[in-house]
């Protein structure tokens, strides 16, 4: 079979668009669902390492700390919602040192995740503990993304004073490997706590 040649310009650019238009015209009908979270991906560990199944659910209305399915670009995205800017959401990953550069539009919004299957056993969210953990990790993440914008900051002036103007980045890279050493050490020290045990998943249908 042929390759299919590569869109000129910016006709991938829009061809993503019309596939999140159709898939999010897909999606109103439905008021819950499951997916399998990607692999190829570590934007939200340790809380989600890939292969994970999570639940979600349309209606409830996003809270700080919530973890959100929604449409990114180029596709789904689940990241945990951070705050709010008037009527779109902050969001970032757990292991991300700032926030998404986009905040997320209400009709870009595909549901609240509720509950976490993983290795046989499963989690729900919305128990008092489970709140208290996500409220934590979004303070955790918010204080993060401004130690990190002041090393940032700190990087730059450092470019100014050395010779030649190197890209220098020591104090960025402090920073993060002490944010995601926290950030390790936040969630195994609180997640068993906060969710319990979880569940075997096989009781799902009985529940």
């Amino acid at each position: 079979m042929t390759p299919e040649p590569s869109p000129p310009g910016n006709a991938a650019p829009a061809r993503r668009e019309a596939l999140n238009a159709l898939t999010r015209e897909a999606l109103r009908s439905i008021d819950r669902g499951a997916v399998v979270v990607s692999r190829e991906t570590r934007s939200m560990a340790p809380f989600l390492r890939g292969g994970e199944r999570i639940h979600w659910r349309r209606g409830p209305r996003p809270r700080t700390g919530d973890l959100l399915l929604f449409l990114g670009r180029p596709g789904p995205v689940v990241h945990r919602v951070v705050g709010r800017r008037g009527e779109v959401l902050v969001t970032q990953g757990d292991n991300r040192p700032v926030p998404d550069v986009e905040p997320v539009a209400t009709d870009d919004v595909v549901g609240v995740v509720v509950a976490v299957e993983r290795g046989g056993r499963r989690w729900d969210l919305g128990r008092r503990g489970a709140r208290l953990y996500a409220a934590g990790a979004a303070s955790l993440s918010r204080a993060g993304g401004a130690l990190y914008r002041v090393a940032v900051l700190a990087d730059a002036a450092l470019r100014r004073v050395l010779p030649g103007g190197r890209d220098v980045r020591p104090v960025r890279t402090v920073a993060w490997a002490l944010l995601r050493g926290v950030r390790v050490a936040f969630h195994f020290l609180l997640f068993r706590p906060c969710h319990g045990a979880g569940y075997p998943v096989e009781e799902d249908a009985d529940r």
